[in-house]
């Protein structure tokens, strides 16, 4: 497994915690200030690309595996169309209104 694998790997990890954090809430504050919001939807990424197979096609994966998906894109998925958009659509959003780098500070 190469370093960008293992790190990846590890940020899941991480994102899985946050994610089982934020519940059916979708939102977690956080001891800085900052609150996210869980996960990008899935018709938002179906809709910025034009339909569910243009989806498919930048992702290179089958439709089906698209229609199989609950409403917030599975978290591989949305960091790889988050890259693919540069940032367009996010994996995991700031909505406290604050710069992450501000609410780190």
């Amino acid at each position: 497994m190469s370093e960008t694998d293992r790190l990846l790997t590890e940020i899941l990890a991480e994102l899985r915690k946050l994610r089982a954090a934020i519940g059916a809430a979708h939102t977690l504050s956080l001891s800085h200030g900052m609150r996210i919001v869980n996960g990008m939807k899935k018709q938002d990424a179906i809709d910025h690309f034009g339909g569910v197979p243009a989806l498919a096609t930048v992702l290179g994966i089958t439709r089906s595996a698209i229609y199989q998906w609950p409403e917030d894109v599975p978290e591989t998925s949305a960091f790889k169309i988050e890259s693919i958009t540069g940032g367009k659509l996010k994996a995991i959003e700031d909505v406290s209104g604050r710069a992450c780098n501000e609410a780190a500070a």
